[in-house]
């Protein structure tokens, strides 16, 4: 059996390799086809095509009412993408960023963090007896932010379409879009299905070796898209794939889980989302004047993400 889960994370290995292809390469051709800036494009698309396999992994923890790490997984991976991926595109070369992303998308995935902090430690706030728990209410503000967020972002497409009335969306394109979604989806919830049934040996089990296989495995679609991006020499994406992602984890993915099934949140947890919104706030304050990220904060960047996560790992 053990054969067969690893040659399945294999495929899914592929699968996700492959749908992060279709989507970039659906996102740039929509671009062109409506006018609209790709990173929009990308936060829909991109991101939470992406975020779809996480999603849909904890709907399927919380129903086996065995979703205590969703919190732990969300952070780690929205930091990730947040620090060390934009990090290392960064370091490639200056990422421009499309006026008024940092001031509205960004600003509004620092606030939902603080938000998505604030209700998982009540206890800084109202008492150390207070209890460390995201209930079926806070999971039910949760996603009300994440179908804001998509009112938001689909208001903005759909402006951009209709200010253009020679807009003519081909089926096709249309098509591939969902082909895209599917195959990166089944391709993440391959992998993190058979991750949970592999055996992990002695030393990476004591370092909690298989939660952080799967932080790397939902990481994997970002990491595709942003190499597909840069040879396609595409940076708005990464951003826009980032934030997309980032909310639909955040928001969706945390928000149905809570709402199925409240989540007991642990203190390593809260540090890690106090981490989280720092590190959000660096890139904000980096990027807020010049519109942009260049080579030393990318250095930055990535050297905050490796320090943190090697202290975490040493604790």
């Amino acid at each position: 059996m053990m054969k067969i889960y690893l040659l399945t994370i294999i495929i899914g290995f592929i699968l996700e390799m492959l749908g992060a292809d279709i989507l970039v390469k659906q996102n740039i051709c929509f671009a062109k086809i409506t006018k609209i800036p790709k990173v929009y494009i990308a936060m829909i698309l991109c991101g939470m095509g992406s975020g779809l396999s996480y999603l849909i992994y904890t709907i399927i923890r919380s129903l086996q009412k065995n979703n205590q790490m969703i919190p732990f997984h969300t952070s780690i991976t929205v930091l990730s993408g947040i620090l060390l991926i934009l990090g290392i595109c960064a370091m490639t070369g200056k990422i421009k960023i499309y006026h008024g992303v940092m001031q509205q998308d960004f600003s509004y995935l620092i606030f939902v963090e603080i938000i998505l902090l604030y209700l998982s430690a009540d206890y800084l706030f109202h008492g150390k007896h207070s209890m460390r728990v995201l209930s079926g209410i806070d999971g039910v503000i949760l996603f009300a932010f994440f179908v804001v967020y998509l009112y938001i972002i689909g208001k903005k497409t759909y402006r951009g379409i209709m200010n253009d009335e020679n807009v003519k969306i081909d089926l096709t394109a249309i098509l591939f879009c969902g082909l895209g979604i599917i195959i990166t989806t089944a391709g993440g919830i391959m992998m993190l299905l058979s991750v949970d049934k592999i055996v992990i040996p002695g030393l990476l089990k004591k370092y909690a070796g298989k939660e952080f296989i799967k932080i790397l495995i939902m990481i994997i679609p970002n990491i595709f898209i942003s190499i597909w991006s840069i040879k396609n020499r595409e940076p708005d994406l990464i951003l826009g794939n980032l934030l997309g992602y980032s909310m639909t984890c955040l928001t969706g993915a945390v928000g149905v889980a809570a709402m199925i099934n409240p989540i007991v949140i642990s203190v390593s947890g809260i540090y890690n989302m106090i981490i989280l919104c720092c590190g959000s706030i660096m890139v904000w304050l980096f990027a807020y004047k010049d519109q942009q990220l260049n080579r030393f904060h990318g250095c930055v960047m990535g050297t905050v993400f490796v320090v943190y996560m090697v202290s975490m790992v040493m604790r």
